[in-house]
């Protein structure tokens, strides 16, 4: 029998190793034979969000026990009304919920079992949550369009009533004002948030002036401006920088061009809400304040991968670098391309964008090593080559530093998110 858990595909139901073949402990303890803990899974199995909270927990169940944890068995409930009259036909002894609805809050809380809350939609549902920390979100996506060169930004999706939403902005535009710009911001004030039509976001797009980066609350939002501009025939990304939120694997590449995207760590959330929920099942007392896990990165694609400067001279060196992702090129090659001493191209680099050529030709080779080291096997001896970083000692020295983790530790961390 194998000793991994399985789930269920017709029933949602997920059954860890024990409470299929219940091993005896290793200290002799009996409890790993006692009956699972009953664990209730509410979300929808459907959305990437949502799956990779799931996968976290999944993660979990597989987890190596200790003598006193008695197995998990999990039933993953859809929120929807049929489905979640479950949730009081079953003893369940706890629950993890994307409590996005006031009336599925309201059932949850009247189950009376412990309960850890992966959704933050509402500012205080009166249990533990577990998420990602939207501020940083909201920062990362900023700093992600500043270092691009653009001068003017927008954030669509605000809504006050949503607490994500209303830290991804205050994050965003906080950053923004320390650099010393300004935000535009859809639906702006005046308007209610019901109000906020397409045609009414459509036309917003339109009056921003150009070229603008702009941060979507998340990728459904960004799917839409990316269409917009399709309508209105404003160019991605010279007219219009996108970037959204969630890193879903679908929108992301429906879009065209394709969409860039914070990435959240789905699967860590999963992971920790389940070790909390594990913690009150055994009677300990959750923690005061949310745990609040930081994303990840910005997954870069064709939707933000620009540099914008109105300088003739450093936009010719840009686009140098970036024909062949910096991996050949040196200083000495942009000098031989733009007629200009290497001490104006220096100042002017740190002028438009705030760091040299080189530093510049440094960041491009990293940032295809990110996407090569995430979304490929290759391995990283052969990643170090076609970055232009030569060998593997030289490329891990370089991605450290300028990263703060080895080339590896970033692949392990972002496959395992």
């Amino acid at each position: 029998m194998s000793n991994r858990a399985s789930i269920n595909v017709n029933t949602g139901i997920l059954d860890s190793p024990a409470s299929v073949g219940a091993p005896v402990s290793r200290n002799g303890d009996d409890d790993m034979r006692k009956p699972p803990y009953e664990i209730a899974l509410v979300m929808d199995k459907v959305r990437t969000l949502t799956r990779g909270i799931i996968h976290g927990v999944y993660d979990y169940a597989n987890e190596e026990r200790s003598a006193r944890r008695r197995p998990w068995r999990v039933r993953v409930i859809s929120p929807e009304s049929e489905a979640i009259d479950q949730l009081e036909q079953v003893q369940f002894h706890g629950v993890i919920a994307f409590l996005y609805r006031t009336e599925l809050l309201n059932r949850v809380r009247k189950l009376g079992r412990p309960v850890v809350n992966v959704s933050r939609v509402f500012e205080d549902t009166g249990f533990l949550h577990v998420g990602v920390d939207n501020h940083a979100v909201g920062r990362l996506a900023a700093e992600h369009l500043l270092e691009r060169g653009f001068t003017r930004f927008a954030f669509c999706g605000r809504n006050p009533n949503v607490a994500f939403a209303r830290a991804r902005e205050d994050g965003f535009r906080g950053r923004l004002q320390e650099a010393g710009h300004d935000c535009f911001v859809w639906p702006p004030a005046d308007i209610q948030v019901g109000a906020n039509s397409t045609a009414h976001r459509t036309q917003w797009l339109k009056t921003l002036p150009k070229p603008v980066a702009i941060m979507a609350v998340y990728d459904d939002m960004a799917l839409l401006l990316s269409e917009a501009c399709r309508e209105l025939g404003l160019h991605v990304p010279d007219e219009v920088a996108l970037v959204g939120v969630d890193d879903d694997d679908l929108l992301t590449r429906i879009a065209y061009p394709a969409l860039s995207s914070v990435r959240l760590p789905l699967r860590k959330i999963g992971t920790e809400a389940a070790r909390q929920l594990d913690r009150q099942i055994s009677g300990r007392k959750p923690p005061v304040k949310p745990v609040l896990l930081p994303p990840l990165g910005v997954s870069v694609r064709a939707s933000s991968d620009t540099v914008k400067v109105s300088n003739e001279h450093v936009n010719k060196a840009l686009a140098v670098i970036h024909r062949d992702e910096g991996k050949s090129i040196t200083v000495e090659d942009l000098l031989k391309k733009v007629p200009v001493s290497r001490s104006w191209l220096e100042r002017q680099f740190k002028a438009v964008l705030g760091r040299t050529p080189y530093a510049e030709i440094q960041r491009v080779r990293i940032e295809r090593a990110r996407r090569l080291l995430a979304h490929s096997d290759m391995p990283l001896h052969q990643i170090a080559k076609v970055c232009g970083f030569g060998g593997p000692i030289r490329f891990s020295h370089t991605f450290s530093r300028e990263t703060g983790e080895p080339p590896s530790a970033y692949r392990r961390r972002f496959r395992e998110s």
